[in-house]
């Protein structure tokens, strides 16, 4: 346990630190997506749209100088629907993100709004999770014929 805990670089707080540029780059050698997330964690609803805006370019910009790659994914700090505004949406649409995901409970269909994508845990739900991730199963092995 005592390895587990030195691996993550878990202290005495609580918290975990920050990934390294070097941790990042491994990650992404073994096909693991990189998404933005904002500079400082803000609830970005609750801020003024120009300076929100900041957050979200320049977490994207950032990770692109130091990835040399696109980044497409956005994940809205704290997620819930009050967290976030049609407007950053819109602008994470115009940024060229792929989608951005919520952290709203759900499973996600070909309907699914793309820049407000929901997420599951298993933490939360085990017998959705495992319904899920079964159907996903499902779903594509039927598209590979």
């Amino acid at each position: 346990m005592s390895n587990i805990l030195e691996q993550l670089q878990y202290t005495p707080s609580g918290r975990l630190k920050m990934l390294s540029w070097d941790q990042i780059k491994e990650m992404q050698r073994t096909n693991i997506s990189i998404g933005a997330h904002t500079m400082t964690h803000p609830v970005l609803s609750q801020m003024p749209i120009d300076a929100a805006k900041k957050e979200i370019t320049d977490s994207k910009e950032i990770l692109e100088n130091h990835t040399k790659t696109t980044i497409k994914h956005f994940a809205f700090p704290f997620g819930a629907k009050e967290d976030f505004t049609p407007e950053l949406k819109e602008y994470c649409k115009k940024i060229s993100f792929d989608n951005v995901l919520t952290a709203e409970y759900g499973i996600n269909t070909k309907n699914s709004d793309i820049y407000a994508l929901k997420r599951l845990s298993p933490a939360k739900n085990l017998p959705l999770f495992c319904f899920a991730l079964l159907r996903g199963f499902i779903h594509n092995g039927k598209n590979k014929n």
